[in-house]
């Protein structure tokens, strides 16, 4: 058994010598002819071996992100080709958390539509302002489609009967924490009930998603001192033209800046350099804005251009980007990407590639996200529920929870499901 561990060295030797560079690190690991975790762990599993497949999967997953993580936090990550470590990870979480976790690896992939706060990137044409106001009534036509809904619904149904029912009964901590792997991202947890009408497994318990383990253990050992106490960035509905407005993204940063006492930077003032420029001092950061659906990145307010006739500025001048999040250090507790998309990535055997890894990987505790378009007058009455729990002292989980418990108990979109918190 150690044998085979110890023929990892070599792999694990070359994964060193690559430094800092995070993009061939997320490439290695996707080669499973260099790093053939899935296969070991398979095999393992299948020898009865649970406990060791486990840790071999533990070190297949999210290896990049726990380098970048923990170069910021200055604490060590390398993960030792034995069960050791896994046995610390594995007492680490007893004694630190409350809850049950959940390692699943089989996927299936429900689809939902309740576009608002999204940005097709491909689709950048100035509106009018017949185009601006049309834009979020075609969320409630699209929402009367009841053939599409049932389809999602049978589609959740048969996640739960998959992933969950199977374990239900070994869910006996009040938070879930779900190390999911590649498609299993795509799925909205929170979401699941055993049929139409049942309880939905967010009702019953608190949901985090993490992307290992060994992700979790080195946030839970990061200096005390690191994570900012005070401040908050919050933006609000930055104003881009060619896009159409999001006026309860204002009203959503405006509450969200009464409750914690800051002011918001709202429309023209939500640019690019104002963001960046604050980004690393604060302990709360806020984004209501829209999102691009392919990595989540965050359409912020352009820089007029004198003399440019409305033409569309070049998309580093207003898109805040993975790369943009990648060279700041983040010291907030919470992030929260209240835009469409903004859980969305490239899938790998890294986790999903995108804005919120971004975030995590330069030094923020927690990021709330959401997995698909979110309606903008939801959103913003979530939020207002949700930071309500959290300024009484509610943890981000906890106040999770009891925002969507409520939201259900309304006739709002069910979209808001797709929230999840990392």
């Amino acid at each position: 058994m150690y044998r085979k561990f110890g023929d990892y060295e070599a792999s694990e030797e070359l994964r060193y010598f690559l430094g800092a560079n995070d993009h061939f690190k997320t490439s290695l690991l996707e080669d499973s002819g260099i790093f053939p975790y899935k296969l070991l762990c398979t095999l393992l599993c299948n020898t009865g071996k649970t406990r060791d497949g486990l840790y071999v999967e533990e070190m297949g997953r999210a290896r990049g992100l726990s380098d970048l993580m923990a170069e910021k936090y200055s604490v060590e990550t390398h993960v030792p080709a034995n069960l050791q470590s896994w046995f610390c990870i594995e007492n680490n979480l007893r004694k630190k958390n409350n809850s049950t976790c959940l390692f699943r690896s089989l996927g299936i992939l429900p689809t939902e539509d309740c576009e608002d706060r999204s940005l097709n990137m491909v689709e950048l044409q100035p509106l009018s302002p017949e185009q601006k106001s049309s834009a979020r009534m075609r969320l409630m036509e699209e929402d009367e489609d009841k053939d599409e809904d049932k389809e999602v619904i049978s589609s959740l149904s048969l996640c739960y009967k998959m992933f969950i029912a199977p374990v239900y009964d070994l869910l006996e901590e009040p938070e879930v924490i779900i190390v999911p792997d590649r498609s299993l991202y795509k799925v909205p947890f929170a979401a699941l009930s055993e049929k139409e009408g049942a309880e939905y497994l967010s009702e019953t318990h608190k949901i985090r998603v993490i992307p290992s383990l060994t992700t979790l253990k080195i946030i839970q050992d990061s200096p005390e001192d690191y994570h900012s106490n005070t401040g908050a960035l919050i933006i609000g509905n930055p104003k881009v033209d060619w896009l159409p407005p999001l006026p309860c993204a204002r009203k959503e940063a405006e509450m969200v800046g009464r409750l914690v006492g800051v002011p918001p930077l709202l429309e023209e003032e939500a640019t690019k350099e104002a963001v960046l420029e604050r980004i690393s001092s604060v302990s709360l950061i806020h984004f209501a804005a829209h999102g691009e659906a392919e990595r989540g990145e965050i359409a912020l307010s352009p820089i007029p251009i004198p003399n440019s006739q409305n033409a569309i500025p070049p998309q580093d001048a207003y898109m805040l980007t993975m790369a943009d999040v990648s060279r700041v250090k983040v010291r907030a507790k919470l992030v929260v990407l209240s835009c469409c998309h903004s859980g969305r990535g490239q899938i790998r055997a890294e986790g999903v590639i995108g804005i919120a890894r971004a975030f995590l990987g330069s030094g923020a505790r927690s990021v709330l996200v959401a997995l698909w378009a979110i309606s903008d007058l939801a959103t913003e009455q979530l939020m207002n529920r949700f930071y309500k729990h959290l300024v009484e002292g509610e943890s981000a989980s906890e106040s999770l929870h009891q925002a969507m418990k409520w939201m259900r108990k309304t006739a709002l979109p069910k979209c808001l499901s797709g929230l999840r918190l990392h």
